[in-house]
């Protein structure tokens, strides 16, 4: 498969005169093309920066960024990034961030405004989007005439109007009810699944974050350091849990396994070298991930 975000080694420091905070540290990641991936973990423990990295929208203290194929450099001025991020990443926020003064199809043909391309051609693609978001009758209504559920329909038709290859999604279902939780992110699923959208979604829902592809979970450490379970600083801490059907026994039963000789990740099972299975149970405990069992056998044989 094709690695279409690639982070590597991110950290990103913010300093006052006073403090300096660990936003993230050493976080390594890397999403496949056509993925649907959650990012879970307490407020405040850095799954904002980190989509806020992903999509560009703030520079990493250090470490490096590969989307689509193109290394971002550092150097890159505001202009081309913005220009990238308009061609490339389509944006869903939990507060919507729809102009109050603008009506449902000139909220939604504004990406395009920015690319230059033509009235007509905007509108045309407008109302495609906005029919595929089921919000047709609506095209004329401003934002304050709208519910929170279409509001998010509005959002996501004016992101993926550009023909973006990767949507980000900070809590898309955060400010909903659970019935317009769900129809967002059955919406969601849609463009991922037809379209083969890559999608990485921030989210507290656990039972929405269990019908994507993969889950990667974020923690507080020491000192209130925020830490990616993919870090290689933690290695004792890495869920990766896959929803597919290539191993069902094992996401039937959800089995860690822990040896002292065993080191393994393959897509589906995860090895720690030189933990005890006490300290990865009581790790993961942390995790809430009640569902995760400790076992010291190997895993078995692939199919």
């Amino acid at each position: 498969m094709e690695t279409i975000i690639k982070l590597t080694n991110i950290n990103k420091v913010y300093r006052t005169e006073e403090i300096e905070t660990q936003a993230l540290e050493n976080v390594n990641i890397e999403v496949e093309k056509g993925e649907f991936l959650s990012v879970m973990g307490p407020s405040g423990c850095g799954k904002s920066t980190l989509l806020n990295i992903m999509g560009l929208l703030d520079e990493p203290t250090s470490g490096e960024i590969e989307l689509c194929g193109t290394k971002i450099s550092p150097k890159l001025s505001d202009e081309r990034l913005a220009e990238f991020r308009n061609k490339t990443l389509g944006f869903v926020f939990q507060s919507f961030h729809l102009i109050s003064s603008l009506n449902v199809i000139d909220n939604v043909q504004l990406p395009l405004l920015y690319r230059g391309v033509g009235y007509s051609e905007r509108i045309r693609r407008a109302k495609e989007v906005i029919d595929r978001v089921g919000l047709s009758h609506r095209m004329k209504h401003t934002p304050v005439q709208l519910s929170g559920g279409q509001c998010q329909r509005v959002a996501i038709a004016r992101a993926i109007i550009g023909n973006p290859e990767i949507i980000l999604a900070d809590e898309p279902t955060g400010n909903l009810d659970s019935k317009m939780g769900a129809d967002i992110l059955g919406l969601l699923k849609q463009l991922n699944e037809e379209d083969g959208r890559t999608i990485v979604m921030v989210t507290h829902n656990e039972q929405q974050a269990l019908q994507t592809k993969r889950i990667i979970k974020f923690l507080d450490y020491i000192a209130g350091t925020a830490v990616a379970i993919a870090s290689a600083m933690v290695v004792a801490l890495v869920l990766h849990i896959r929803m597919g059907n290539i191993y069902p026994e094992v996401n039937r039963d959800r089995t860690i396994y822990v040896g002292s000789n065993f080191t393994r990740s393959d897509g589906e099972y995860i090895g720690y070298s030189g933990y005890s299975p006490q300290a990865v149970e009581e790790m993961f405990s942390k995790l809430e991930c009640a569902e995760v069992s400790i076992s010291t056998t190997s895993p078995p044989a692939r199919r």
